[in-house]
């Protein structure tokens, strides 16, 4: 969303260009040797992919990248680190319903629906997925793992992104990207929104909403510290 959002209003290209993905796909483009296999890129040819994007992938003189720390680890932290993050403006991007944030990746993982255009599948008949309480607990373990390690991260270089969540984006998108804008140095007062007419993330009618799947994995963490409760020895509520 923040990156459909940056676009319209003209500040860099933003996307996913350390998506494994992605990196093939570019790669290939440009020439580099050895796009089909990412992981075993040098850095040297890291470091040429990178020059690419930014020659390529830059408007307005801004470069955006959208980076998830498992990322970071497979393709910048040994390769690139110092030439991607010299001089950058960083914007650190949360949730503060993290269990609402766990269940949207587990709903895409099961559609196959991870951005606005792409159709989700014909899943009718496996609706008791949804409901999955072991995935949706390795997304959320994921996401909290990732939130620690990029805070150790910040720690470790005396980083200061700017913070701001996706609640905050969905309730002031005007006001966010002026936010992020004036941190990357474009003047707020010329960022305007540009309609998009193929977001938000449409819901099918025939999966469960995530608000029923939120729900369910409340109750069952309820009754499990019920039940943690009332066996605890020596315990008395």
């Amino acid at each position: 969303m923040l990156c459909r959002l940056l676009l319209g209003a003209g500040i860099g290209v933003p996307h996913e260009y350390f998506n494994e993905f992605h990196i093939r796909h570019l790669a290939r483009r440009f020439g580099i040797a050895d796009a089909n296999n990412p992981l075993a890129l040098s850095p040297k040819a890291m470091q040429e992919y990178l020059q690419y994007i930014f020659d390529f992938r830059s408007r307005n003189n801004v470069f955006v990248t959208k980076l998830q720390h498992k990322q970071y680890r497979l393709f910048v932290e040994n390769k690139i680190a110092s030439a991607l993050f010299s001089g950058a403006k960083l914007v650190y991007l949360t949730r503060k319903d993290v269990l609402a944030q766990a269940v949207s990746w587990h709903f895409a993982e099961l559609t196959g629906c991870w951005n606005f255009e792409q159709p989700t599948q014909n899943l009718q008949n496996h609706k008791a997925a949804f409901y999955d309480f072991a995935a949706i607990s390795y997304c959320l373990d994921e996401i909290l793992a990732e939130q620690v390690l990029w805070e150790y991260f910040f720690h470790k270089n005396r980083l200061l992104p700017l913070r701001i969540s996706y609640e905050d984006l969905q309730d002031d998108p005007l006001g966010i990207v002026r936010e992020v804008a004036e941190h990357a140095g474009v003047s707020r007062a010329h960022v305007s929104l540009v309609d998009d007419e193929t977001g938000p993330y449409k819901s099918d009618p025939s999966f469960p909403s995530k608000n029923e799947v939120i729900a369910h994995i409340r109750r069952v963490w309820a009754t499990s510290a019920e039940s943690l409760t009332r066996n605890a020895p020596g315990m008395a509520i």
